[in-house]
């Protein structure tokens, strides 16, 4: 036999506060769930979890950039500096000999 939902037009939509939502959501994407089980649970359709899910996604952010002048224009040498990059986890200098893949390692070590 198959399990048949009727929905009742007669009632007005239904409003959902911030709090409603994010229980929802919550969960509709725990380990293991599936989301139209959890939609049918709460009585609201998939797409709607999916457009709360979008809404609630942090957005790009602009971040400032500010280039600095050099601070010395001798020239570097082979081993010279050429970039400086700066993460949250720490610093590191990168030169112009330096191979990408040695690179990528210490990048991959400050995350």
């Amino acid at each position: 036999m198959t399990d048949v939902m009727l929905l009742d037009d007669a009632q007005p939509p239904r409003r959902w506060s911030q709090a409603d939502r994010e229980a929802v959501l919550a969960a509709a994407f725990a380990p293991g769930a599936v989301v139209s089980d959890i939609a049918r649970q709460f009585r609201v359709s998939t797409g709607q979890i999916y457009t709360w899910r979008r809404q609630l996604k942090p957005r790009a952010g602009f971040t400032r950039v500010k280039i600095a002048e050099p601070a010395d224009t001798q020239p570097s040498g082979v081993g010279g500096c050429v970039m400086l990059i700066e993460l949250a986890g720490g610093r590191i200098s990168v030169s112009g000999s330096a191979s990408p893949s040695l690179v990528t390692a210490a990048l991959r070590a400050l995350r």
